[in-house]
């Protein structure tokens, strides 16, 4: 099944302070990186309908492992979702995911 599905995907691999598209894509994800400005910008890069997947680290972790280095980089209780107010949220969990606490979600854009 996977063979099915892999000539489809086209990974991009971008710097997003200076990232500039031509096109939309279907799907985008961002792990254990927090740009915020990136987030507020995220609906643009997608298609309607477009699925968003993210995960990254929460004010728990740093407070716990003193990491992320600044606080910039963690998100806050409930933050991520308030981010995000064009996505239809299909799926949000915050809690300890082994020995981390992270934020997770995924989302669909609203047409």
């Amino acid at each position: 099944r996977y063979l099915d599905v892999a000539p489809k995907i086209e990974w991009t691999c971008a710097d997003i302070d200076s990232f500039s598209i031509e096109r939309q894509f279907d799907m985008a994800v961002c792990f254990f990186y927090l740009n915020r400005g990136f987030l507020s910008r995220i609906e643009q890069y997608l298609n309607p309908g477009g699925q968003f997947v993210m995960e990254t680290f929460t004010s728990v972790h740093r407070e716990r492992f003193g990491k992320p280095r600044t606080e910039q980089f963690v998100l806050q209780p409930g933050e991520l979702k308030d981010l995000l107010p064009s996505f239809s949220i299909r799926q949000y969990d915050e809690g300890w995911h082994g020995d981390r606490h992270t934020a997770r979600f995924w989302g669909t854009l609203q047409v």
